[in-house]
């Protein structure tokens, strides 16, 4: 047999109208379970079902007990029987167990057990049987189909005086024995004799006892059949609660015992149904609440998608304005601009012409220059055809002074024959010596003076040939210049046709400046209209976002008031401040609790939770505790949906300054 550990041997006391109702297989498993079960076992709905039933087996329970239930169940019989049950903490709970089979087509499919509450009364004389049976000192009491059995003769003899038919049959006995008696008086006494007296007493005792045999059977049978319909009667108004005590007359404890088989099958029926019941009444409520919190996130989603845009709006609004103003301030600086270009193309007109006219006069001045360098190149070849003539006669006196000293060379040599034939004439010769020494120093003085002439014509031609080539180098200087004279007056030409295209534009650009600073002063007006406009689109959207929250908490109520399953709010709230712990996920906050209902509570906010957190909440002063999740966070705190109705013990949180909120 499974024994489950640990055991504190603390009673757990639940309220009399629980009734604890469970369906297993024919092995056992747990298939169904009320809330009740749950409750009072202290396991979670996910921990039973499933798992066998014995995991709530007390190990105080005898083994004699499951042993009469599972051989009397077996036989398609109920068994109702107290049951001593462990709880998921340690501690216990009693309760009165009927066990009844469920069958289809004759055979057993599973096994109903429904659970009441037993008086103290039997709780401790139950407890004191199974302390005794665990102990073996029971001795002839024992546990058949449910029931304490003395099987010891007295206890027999006791159970054959509750029997009707034992009862009628003892009585017809004694009723056979006064009448054998009475027909032996009446043989004794002869025929035709009076009646003896003895007779006559064994006539009235016959009566007497047909009549209390008859009276007795009666009693017996209307007791119990009166309680059977008392019973049929609470089954009438669907109390099936109240347990079918089993009759102190055999004949009628089998009916009792199918009594209360039956109460079973329709308790576990209404159980069952209202389970069912509960269990689409939470679907439906589930539906809708996610239906209702669907909507009311589509939309919230949609209301702060319009916030959104209207904030985006309202940003753009902001932006087109500060865009307005820039553009206002940069058309003034445009027009500024705008009037200094028009002033600096003015001025650079003005510079133009100016410009032309120098470009102009320089270009005058480059002609001229250039027919100078012109006339300058054709004095220079001139001069240089002068040169080269001189340099021809230069030439020829040299050829001449070259004759001459030739001539001067020859009359030395004249001389000095002259002078030799005069020294040989003697004094005849003096004369003619002295004409012929004459003749020869004029000779050598014409032959120094031809020498100089020579290096004067040789000085004179170097000098001319310098001077030709100065004045041919000269020639292409000037020829140089005048090609370069030539091309400075091409680019003066050019110049003043560029500087002229620039005096058209500078005055188109002008045009330009005038019409510039007039589209900019319309600009500058547009700029001002859009800023204005834009203010009121700020003002526009501000209105709009309060609209849309409006909305939304409209939306938000709307939704929450629609129907009963979705209005979080049909409970009564109670404003409190109260400390509380509130653990999620392994992490524990300490926080304030606002307010609370039965359905839902407020926390103030907590940064780190999320909508959709599963929460335990705590109360720090007062003996209780809350589930439930995460439905909204606004501003006034942390919105909670609890996940069954708590009932909110005021008294507890007495000390907190609990108020009912209107």
């Amino acid at each position: 047999m499974r024994v489950n550990e640990p055991v504190t041997q603390k009673e757990i006391d639940y309220p009399a109208d629980r009734c604890l109702v469970s369906r297993t297989d024919l092995k056992g498993k747990i298939r169904f379970l009320n809330d009740d079960f749950i409750t009072v076992s202290g396991f979670t709905r996910d921990e039973l079902m499933g798992k066998p039933h014995n995991m709530i087996r007390h190990p105080d329970m005898p083994p004699a007990a499951f042993k009469d239930m599972w051989a009397t169940i077996k036989q398609g019989l109920p068994w109702e029987g107290l049951v001593k049950n462990r709880a998921k903490n340690g501690d216990h709970y009693w309760v009165r167990a009927n066990v009844t089979p469920e069958m289809e087509d004759g055979k057993a499919i599973g096994y109903i057990s429904v659970r009441t509450k037993p008086s103290r009364a039997d709780i401790d004389g139950t407890a004191a049987l199974y302390r005794a049976m665990n102990a073996g000192t029971a001795g002839h009491t024992t546990i058949r189909e449910g029931q304490v059995i003395d099987d010891s003769l007295r206890g027999r003899v006791v159970r054959l005086t509750r029997s009707v038919q034992n009862r009628a049959i003892a009585g017809f006995a004694v009723v056979v024995a006064l009448m054998i008696g009475q027909l032996v008086a009446v043989l004794l006494a002869g025929a035709g004799g009076a009646l003896p007296l003895v007779s006559v007493l064994l006539l009235a005792a016959t009566i007497a006892v047909a009549v209390v045999a008859v009276t007795g059977v009666s009693i017996g049978m209307r007791r119990p059949l009166s309680d059977i319909e008392a019973d049929l009667d609470r089954f009438a108004v669907q109390d099936f609660d109240t347990v079918v005590r089993p009759s102190s007359i055999k004949e009628f404890t089998r009916i009792t015992f199918l009594l209360n088989a039956v109460r079973a099958h329709l308790a576990f029926a209404r159980q069952e149904q209202e389970e069912l019941q509960l269990l689409a009444r939470r679907q439906r409520e589930d539906a809708l609440r996610g239906m209702a919190e669907s909507v009311e996130s589509e939309s919230r989603a949609a209301v702060d998608n319009v916030a959104r845009h209207t904030d985006s709006m309202r940003g753009d609004a902001e932006a087109m304005a500060a865009g307005a103003q820039t553009v206002s301030e940069n058309a003034a600086n445009v027009a500024a601009a705008s009037n200094q270009a028009l002033a600096s193309a003015q001025t650079v007109a003005a510079a133009g012409e100016e410009l032309n006219a120098s470009i102009a006069e320089i270009t005058s001045q480059v002609t001229r220059a250039a027919d100078v360098t012109r006339t300058a190149v054709d004095q220079g070849g001139q001069t240089s055809t002068i040169l080269e003539s001189m340099t021809s006669e230069v030439a020829q006196i040299g050829e001449i002074a070259d004759l001459i000293q030739e001539i001067a060379s020859k009359t030395n040599l004249l001389a000095l024959n002259a002078s030799i034939e005069a020294a040989r004439a003697g004094d005849a010769g003096k004369g003619f010596a002295v004409v012929a020494e004459e003749v020869k120093g004029l000779a050598n003085q014409t032959a120094a003076s031809t020498q100089r002439i020579t290096q004067q014509i040789q000085s004179v031609s170097s000098v001319t040939g310098q001077a030709v080539e100065a004045v041919r180098q000269m020639v292409e200087k000037v020829g140089e210049i005048d090609t370069v004279a030539a091309s400075i007056a091409d680019a003066m030409h050019s110049q003043a046709e560029a500087t002229g295209e620039i005096s058209r534009s500078v005055i188109e650009t002008s045009d330009a400046a005038q019409e510039v600073a007039r589209q900019i002063e319309m600009v500058s007006g547009e700029a001002r209209s859009t800023e204005e406009k834009s203010r009121h689109l700020m003002a526009a959207s501000a209105d709009v976002a309060d609209a849309v929250a409006s909305l939304k908490k409209a939306v938000v109520q709307a939704v929450r008031t629609s129907t009963e399953e979705t209005n979080r709010r049909m409970h009564e709230r109670f404003e409190v401040s109260a400390r509380v712990t509130v653990r999620e996920t392994g992490n524990a906050y300490d926080t304030e609790l606002l307010d609370i209902s039965a359905g839902g509570a407020r926390l103030r906010a907590i940064d780190s939770i999320r909508v959709g957190a599963r929460l335990s909440i705590m109360a720090q002063s007062a003996n209780a505790a809350w589930e439930g999740r995460v439905v909204d966070i606004s501003p006034a705190g942390v919105h909670v949906q609890f996940d069954r109705e708590y009932d909110i013990d005021l008294a507890q949180l007495r000390r907190q300054s609990l108020r009912a909120v209107s």
